[in-house]
């Protein structure tokens, strides 16, 4: 009898744990009204370029944190999310230039190539988003913009117009629609088990634009947590140029991005993300007055960690 009760026992448990295999997970966004988070990014990338023969290093970190925090749920799901700017840190070493600013500890002098991004803390953005990560609508863009713009304290010339132009493209709604649905971009859009891989492709706009086609791999389940595993390539149009007051820059470059998120099923949310990355090709310059066109190599490398943290103040 009592070997028949070990069989039956043994066998149950293997049938819960062939259960629990065959459970597919999906990852949708589901944040309930008043709850709370603390939204980190903080984005690291050295640059250098040769020019003339002569290397030039940017070290470049920004650290940005927003209060995350959903107020309304409707009955199609659709949630509610206020995004205000809480800090933003910016460190640039460019040679023997450094130029520094905390919002939690600011200068009595700003540098003037970080006054936009020294006006957003306070700043506020009203979002809707689908439970896939789809953003359907986003109010407080145009008054950011403003504020940035304002800020800089440019003198009405063309060089002022196109820096506005670029600072509109970099910062205006369809460029924070794209920011805010690339957190929730390694949705599959389907159920998934360990072991399962999938494809996405997202394009990003921020400095000079890339596409990035990644696929992902979801590697582990446990008390909750997703872990997923992703690598990515990235590349430019050189075709797709930048303007820069009178200088046209058009980049051909390409590179890859590996790294790790870790996921909450119920939430949807990236508790933390790691992500590293590194390209390189070149950059053609034309514009310049009474010069040619020129052509120099570029190479960067770099990483994001991105973080969501309930608070509850």
């Amino acid at each position: 009898m009592k070997s028949i009760f070990m069989f039956f026992m043994t066998f149950s448990l293997a049938l819960g744990s062939v259960a629990a295999a065959q459970d597919p997970l999906v990852l949708k966004l589901n944040l309930q009204p008043g709850s709370a988070f603390t939204y980190t990014m903080d984005m690291n990338q050295t640059n250098v370029q040769t020019v003339d023969r002569e290397e030039q290093k940017l070290d470049q970190e920004v650290l940005i944190v927003w209060n995350y925090d959903v107020l309304e749920k409707g009955t199609d799901h659709v949630m509610v999310v206020k995004l205000t700017y809480k800090r933003v840190k910016i460190s640039q070493n460019y040679g023997h230039e450094i130029a520094e600013y905390d919002s939690d500890n600011p200068p009595d002098y700003v540098d003037p190539s970080m006054r936009g991004m020294a006006s957003l803390p306070g700043t506020e953005l009203l979002v809707r988003l689908t439970p896939t990560g789809e953003v359907l609508d986003i109010q407080g863009v145009d008054k950011m913009l403003d504020k940035m713009i304002g800020a800089l304290e440019l003198p009405d010339s063309p060089q002022r117009d196109q820096v506005v132009q670029n600072l509109r493209k970099q910062f205006g709604a369809n460029a924070v629609e794209q920011s805010l649905e690339q957190i929730t971009s390694f949705f599959p859009g389907r159920p998934v088990s360990v072991g399962d891989r999938w494809k996405d492709s997202t394009e990003a706009n921020t400095g000079f634009p890339m596409v990035i086609k990644s696929e992902y791999v979801l590697k582990s389940r446990k008390e909750g947590t997703a872990m997923i595993d992703v690598t990515s390539e990235l590349s430019s149009d050189p075709q797709n140029a930048m303007a820069l007051g009178p200088l046209t820059m058009a980049y051909d470059v390409s590179g890859t991005q590996t790294g790790n998120i870790m996921v909450d099923e119920n939430t949807g949310l990236p508790t933390k993300s790691e992500i590293s990355l590194q390209f390189s090709g070149n950059v053609d310059v034309s514009g310049v007055p009474n010069e040619k066109p020129q052509r120099w190599p570029i190479s960067a490398t770099g990483g994001v960690v991105v973080t969501f943290e309930t608070r509850s103040d």
